[in-house]
């Protein structure tokens, strides 16, 4: 990776998932969750959304946080408009649904 940052740099990949660089030049990568896309508007602010809830409130570790937000994004593109963010007991809902 090229350049300087202090600090640690998260980038969405739409289906790709998404990947995160942290100081020392360590790359974390996540898969995206899979959804019926009907809508992607407003799918990378409820990512970031549930990252930093997850991450810097609930302490996961970046992985975890990572994951649960690409569940959060996958929700927010299952429909209409950049207003589907979800709750939580929603994604853990919709999470159940899609396991089986």
């Amino acid at each position: 990776m090229r350049g300087h940052f202090d600090g640690e740099l998260l980038v969405t990949l739409g289906k790709d998932g998404s990947v995160m660089f942290d100081k020392q030049g360590r790359r974390t990568n996540a898969a995206a969750e899979t959804a019926k896309v009907v809508d992607s508007t407003g799918a990378g602010d409820s990512y970031l959304g549930a990252f930093i809830y997850a991450y810097m409130l609930q302490k996961m570790p970046v992985p975890d946080a990572m994951y649960f937000a690409s569940k959060c994004a996958a929700y927010t593109c299952s429909s209409i408009g950049a207003r589907s963010s979800p709750t939580l007991q929603a994604i853990e809902h919709w999470s159940e649904e899609s396991d089986e």
